[in-house]
């Protein structure tokens, strides 16, 4: 064979050769890729799910650090009532400082710092932290707030993110959502219920849903569709109620008692909620036996004021004093009633100017102004009062509702009407707002008003 026959065939094998390697390189690149796409998903929801769990973890703990606080707290207290030494309320409050809802502040104050929040969705099935921030890398760990925007329950607009298939795709079925769906965002000790008010499909450089808005809401955001960047999906909530999550703790506190008896001794003891329970079942049963116990309507009547419930309070004086008029107990009741109203009225006169002492946002006030009202027959006054609580918070269903209630008492059904479906807006599912309407509807014409021909929405438009 001729030298360069063989030279060519040699070079042609070492080509073969090089090309068949190259093939077995790039299969082997395109397999492993093949595995690194196929396990991508895997990896990412195993991540997330553990760092969910942890930060669950970190929840649980702070939870129950707080209860065991309390629970000194309250220990601390009993010793000294017991001693004789009764500890200030604000005192009290002032060393309870994971308790948003009963520190209040003093002076203006920054925003304050994020807190530790949890976001569930019952309908799609969340329920994960929230972090503070929102970069790839708090992403990854869950949804994340977007940093400058409200904090849960404030005045403005709660920012939220969170991924929709990757890593704990928080919001992967956030598009099943629909008006009126419930939205929770719970601290340590409040819980805040959003409703879905609006979706939108927005460019990923419109933010303008995040905006600060002069009422409390939350916005939702995600990719939009699945796996693409495309668009954005905001899901915007409107707040309709707050409530403290440590109900008991917040009453134990409010049980401090600074009065003394008129001969100068102090208060034996402040009593659990347990014991207060008890004594209103003691107390009813008293009155079983005699309707003309003073002494037992005088025990309800404290009762009913060591758990707040002001109007039942009052209601159980009153009958105290139609038994005894001159009852030093009833005067010093009294006294303590007409305190907790002027209070309540030093709070709603704070919310409406804005005074920095009750920053806190809270229906409550209003509420239980007007429930003293009602007990007291003076309807108009409870009217007005509810009707000044929708003006700041007009997500709240509990105020058209008693406004309502109010309203058929004073045989406005017209108005009672219109209340029962302000309330159904903000929650279409109110029992109270249904059976209301229901009541009336089967209302017999007074005064030539026909209730059957009013305008009446037992479900959401």
């Amino acid at each position: 064979m001729p030298k360069s026959g063989k030279k060519n065939s040699v070079e042609s094998n070492q080509k073969l050769e090089t090309a068949s390697k190259l093939r077995r390189k790039t299969s082997n690149l395109l397999i492993i890729f093949g595995i690194i796409t196929i396990a991508f998903p895997f990896i990412t929801e195993a991540y997330g799910y553990f760092t969910a769990r942890q930060l669950s973890r970190d929840w649980d703990l702070q939870a129950s650090e707080q209860k065991e606080q309390a629970k000194k707290l309250q220990e601390r207290q009993d010793r000294l009532i017991l001693k004789g030494q009764l500890p200030r309320e604000e005192e009290i409050i002032s060393n309870l400082h994971t308790n948003r809802g009963l520190a209040k502040s003093k002076s203006k104050e920054k925003k304050k710092p994020f807190p530790k929040t949890k976001i569930i969705i019952p309908k799609i099935g969340v329920n994960q932290i929230v972090l503070e921030g929102t970069s790839p890398d708090i992403l990854k760990l869950g949804p994340g707030h977007y940093i400058g925007t409200a904090n849960p329950g404030d005045r403005g607009n709660v920012g939220i993110a969170g991924h929709r298939v990757t890593y704990t795709h928080p919001f992967n079925r956030l598009d099943e959502l629909v008006r009126g769906d419930l939205i929770i965002l719970e601290t340590i000790d409040y819980q805040y219920e959003y409703r879905v008010e609006n979706m939108l499909i927005v460019d990923p450089k419109n933010v303008s849903t995040l905006m600060p808005t002069a009422d409390p809401r939350v916005t939702l955001t995600t990719c939009n569709p699945k796996y693409s960047a495309r668009t954005r999906l905001n899901v915007v909530g409107v707040l309709v109620s707050s409530k403290p999550r440590h109900i008991d703790v917040i009453r134990a506190v409010k049980q401090i008692t600074n009065k003394k008896e008129k001969n100068g001794t102090p208060k034996s003891k402040v009593k659990s909620l347990a014991q207060l329970r008890q004594d209103l079942v003691k107390a009813k049963a008293m009155i079983e036996k005699n309707p003309l116990d003073e002494h037992a309507y005088i025990m309800l009547s404290e009762t009913y004021l060591a758990l707040n419930r002001y109007a039942e309070a009052y209601r159980a004086l009153k009958k105290a004093e139609l038994i005894r008029p001159d009852s030093t107990d009833v005067e010093r009741l009294s006294k303590e009633i007409s305190k907790i109203k002027e209070g309540l009225w030093q709070k709603i006169r704070a919310h409406e100017g804005k005074s920095s002492e009750y920053a806190e946002i809270s229906p409550i006030p209003y509420l239980d102004l007007g429930y003293l009202y009602i007990a007291e027959g003076k309807y108009k006054e409870a009217a007005g009062i509810f009707e000044r609580g929708k003006g700041i918070f007009y997500f709240a269903t509990d105020m058209y509702v008693q406004e309502a209630k109010v309203y058929e008492k004073l045989g406005r059904d017209d108005l009672a009407i219109e209340n029962y479906n302000n309330a159904l807006t903000y929650d279409p599912n109110c029992k109270e707002a249904i059976a209301g309407i229901k009541r009336l509807k089967n209302k017999k014409p007074t005064n030539g008003l026909d209730i059957n021909n009013m305008p009446y929405r037992l479900q959401p438009q």
